[in-house]
């Protein structure tokens, strides 16, 4: 039997693969969608499952309070702008450059918990963020004379400090609600009534649903109920038992997976040097594990 702690350590890697491949997903939906109606359509795909779950079981629908719906606000709208942007930029760069950008949220969550929560990181945790952040640059092939930046890059940055954001509102509010499936479903609402009306206002003639095939409507489902409904779930129940500095490390996992994954499925090709970044921000992800794991004296 897994302590919690191991637990949420194992989900957070199993989420870490589902968001890798979710990369890849979003890759194709682009395709068809803008990434204002991606995020709306896989907001309110997640929600048209979940919300009937939620009112046909008593015990769910009797937890489904609008304090918690109103906790979920902050976070649902901070995660629903952080993948629009990460959404937005996959337009003009790489899926395996986006990955890794967007683990650098790993280094301003830390700095948000000791600024607003009087939190003191160990040393030990910030030369792990030193070490995913270098890999991270070794990954993206970061050259500063310009030529290894562009739009897309400086998109997916935006999302990376948002998501940020997120993981610290979930920190303070999720806690608050024993309810990890009814506080993500909350999530997905807020997520679809943000989105909406940027997607009609920007992008309201760019949706033709008609001429969608089925590989287009797996993708979404995938985004919608394995990546959104499933995996974020997990998070805000694995955030009850870890530090949301530990668990934006191991969520850096999704990178990793997200470069293998671009190999496979789209033939992206990876230096040697972008190969070691990689299994640096694996190296510091199973070393805060650790750090979590060991007893505290």
């Amino acid at each position: 039997m897994l302590s919690p702690k191991n637990k949420a350590i194992t989900e957070l890697v199993l989420c870490g693969a589902i968001w890798g491949y979710g990369f890849i997903a979003v890759n194709a939906a682009l395709e068809f969608f803008g990434p204002m109606w991606i995020n709306n359509l896989r907001n309110f795909m997640a929600a048209a499952v979940a919300l009937p779950v939620v009112f046909l079981i008593p015990k769910f629908r009797a937890k489904f309070t609008l304090p918690l719906f109103l906790a979920a606000g902050a976070p649902g709208t901070a995660l629903a702008l952080a993948l629009v942007f990460q959404t937005w930029g996959m337009k003009y760069t790489s899926v395996t450059k986006s990955g890794f950008i967007t683990t650098l949220y790993v280094l301003f969550v830390p700095i948000g918990m000791a600024l607003v929560h009087k939190h003191r990181i160990s040393i030990w945790h910030w030369a792990y963020v030193l070490l995913a952040l270098l890999g991270t640059a070794l990954m993206c092939n970061f050259e500063w004379n310009g030529d290894g930046w562009n739009k897309g890059d400086a998109l997916v940055l935006i999302a990376a400090i948002l998501m940020a954001v997120q993981f610290l509102l979930i920190d303070r509010t999720a806690s608050k609600f024993n309810a990890p499936f009814l506080f993500n479903t909350a999530q997905t609402v807020w997520g679809f009534l943000v989105t909406l009306p940027f997607a009609l206002l920007l992008e309201g003639t760019s949706l033709n649903l008609s001429r969608l095939g089925l590989s287009a409507w797996a993708m979404m489902g995938f985004l919608a109920w394995i990546s959104t409904l499933l995996a974020f779930g997990v998070q805000v129940d694995a955030q009850k038992h870890l530090p949301p500095s530990t668990t934006s490390l191991l969520c850096l996992l999704e990178s990793p997976f997200a470069a293998v994954f671009a190999v496979v499925f789209l033939s992206e090709s990876q230096s040697v040097t972008q190969w070691i970044g990689g299994f640096m921000i694996l190296g510091a992800a199973a070393g805060v594990s650790l750090l979590t794991i060991q007893p505290q004296h």
